[in-house]
């Protein structure tokens, strides 16, 4: 569509709207249209309070759930030197930063504030035209580096006009929208959050919120690495007993000689080494959560052990000669199958009645790959703010894609090792944009989505990037058709192009002598 079009049908949208829905409707309309017009990944309205230093989202666009979203460095940010030396040379109103990474105070308030890694943005300021009136600032952020064009902003500089009557009439109702969507990105994000905005858990948080407030003992199973210590961390973030303390306990982890003091405590004398009294887990999750991560490590004396206090709700320590009343609410985890560990004596059946009153399973994350993108920021974000790193090198929408191509074996924890091995050494060799390290291009496998059946098939390992570069060389810099690095390879093109991105190698542009073949 030509941008005259473009505009054309954004005036009818907006005649249409204005007569047959509400402010809020109507703005939610229109903001729909300015994201497809101007692609991005966020786009965010701000009503900006005069001569303060902060801003209020009224319309906020992105992943996430319905809330009000606020950043309160936003007026500073516009009225920064820096900042300001981003104006467009035409239209003065308008600030283009095409690589966020090379302003880096942009760059950092852009990270710490919209609370994602967006690598640009552009922003339209609309100072307010008359008194009363509050001025407005609307961005649209995206994590293409180069997404920004001339084209964008002649775009936006031809909205101005319906975009301000808009903002005027959003001042006069006083009040922000009620449709602001807040992307609360990856700082400080709550495990209750995190999952809630993962789209292939929607059916696993229902089961979260139905049982969350009960005082129902729950078993999570899932595969090891895909976060079960997240849903328990979030069950009594939403429980009766969120107030109280939440205790990890990886059963796994402890030995037997001292499991029970670790679980019920000792007293002074019990045995050898006790010079003091011991409170343990249970009494130190005693009016909160007990986490036993791994349940399915308990030895047979300590499954018993554990049945006895689940079943009376009192616990004795070692040692000790009085029975300790323990109000706790218990979940447990596992990546066994623990009714085939009953069926073959490892198990008490007893036990696991008592533990799996509310079964939650988890789903691996090959299962859901449409969550990969959202997961992959926040681990980039954390491995960023921890390494403290300046100028990292870039998160694109490409890396994003070559990620969801593959497959993930050690689920989510794979994925964020793999996160933070591609930050550090990217980071390490000044690349310039996030590439996956070597030995997890090369440990993982690129996966297949049928259409018909919806499930992934495991296909080989990428190639050594020498040949494909060596293929790449002999083929003239050509992908397909005869003699083309595919058929060089004995790969699908497509297949290569997909190896290509994980391994970071650049696609070769479409080239005009080639009859509109693809590269």
């Amino acid at each position: 569509m030509s941008e005259n079009a473009v505009i054309s049908a954004c005036q009818r949208l907006v005649a249409n709207l204005t007569e047959t829905l509400p402010l809020n409707e109507m703005a939610h309309q229109l903001c729909f249209f300015l994201m497809d017009a101007v692609p991005s990944d966020r786009m965010l309205w701000y009503a900006l309070a005069p001569g303060a230093d902060s801003a209020e989202a009224l319309i906020d666009y992105a992943r996430g759930t319905h809330a009000r979203s606020a950043s309160p460095g936003i007026s500073q940010l516009l009225r920064s030197r820096v900042v300001r030396s981003l104006c467009h040379p035409k239209y003065k109103d308008i600030l283009l930063c095409p690589r966020a990474t090379a302003v880096p105070q942009v760059y950092r308030f852009m990270r710490d504030s919209f609370g994602s890694v967006y690598n640009s943005f552009l922003c339209l300021h609309l100072p307010a035209a008359r008194e009363g009136e509050t001025p407005h600032a609307i961005f649209w952020m995206s994590l293409d580096p180069d997404n920004y064009s001339e084209e964008s902003v002649r775009l936006v500089a031809a909205f101005r006009p319906l975009l301000l009557d808009v903002s005027r009439r959003l001042s006069a109702e006083r009040e922000p929208v009620s449709l602001a969507m807040i992307d609360e990105g990856t700082v400080n994000l709550s495990a209750e959050s995190l999952l809630r905005r993962c789209k292939g858990l929607r059916k696993t948080m229902d089961q979260v919120d139905a049982v969350a407030d009960t005082h129902a003992t729950i078993l999570i199973h899932g595969a090891s690495g895909v976060g079960k210590e997240l849903f328990a961390e979030a069950i009594h973030a939403l429980s009766p007993v969120r107030h109280g303390p939440l205790v990890r306990v990886n059963c796994g982890a402890m030995t037997e000689s001292l499991m029970d003091s670790e679980l019920f405590g000792h007293e002074k004398g019990a045995f050898t080494g006790a010079a003091t009294a011991h409170a343990g887990f249970f009494e130190q999750a005693r009016g909160g959560t007990l986490f036993l991560d791994e349940v399915g490590e308990l030895s047979p004396p300590a499954q018993l052990r554990l049945l006895r206090v689940l079943e009376s709700g009192e616990i004795r320590r070692v040692g000790g000669s009085r029975n300790i009343p323990v109000d706790v609410r218990v979940i447990s985890a596992t990546h066994r199958n623990l009714w085939d560990m009953v069926r073959r004596g490892l198990f008490r059946e007893d036990l696991l009645f008592r533990l799996e009153v509310f079964t939650i399973e988890v789903p691996s994350l090959g299962e859901r790959h449409e969550d990969i993108p959202l997961l992959a920021e926040h681990f980039y974000h954390s491995a960023v703010r921890t390494q403290g790193l300046e100028s990292p090198p870039l998160l694109t929408g490409e890396f994003m894609m070559s990620l969801q191509s593959l497959s993930w074996p050690g689920n989510v924890r794979q994925l964020r090792h793999a996160v933070e091995r591609a930050v550090i050494l990217g980071h390490a060799a000044k690349n310039r944009i996030l590439t996956l390290a070597p030995q997890d291009a090369a440990r993982l496998v690129i996966t297949d989505f049928s259409k018909k059946s919806g499930r992934g098939r495991p296909a080989s390992p990428p190639p050594d990037p020498e040949r494909i570069r060596a293929a790449l060389l002999s083929s003239g810099n050509r992908i397909q058709g005869s003699g083309g690095a595919a058929a060089l390879l004995g790969l699908p093109p497509s297949t290569l192009r997909k190896h290509m991105r994980i391994l970071g190698i650049p696609l070769p542009r479409q080239s005009r002598n080639q009859g509109g073949e693809k590269p």
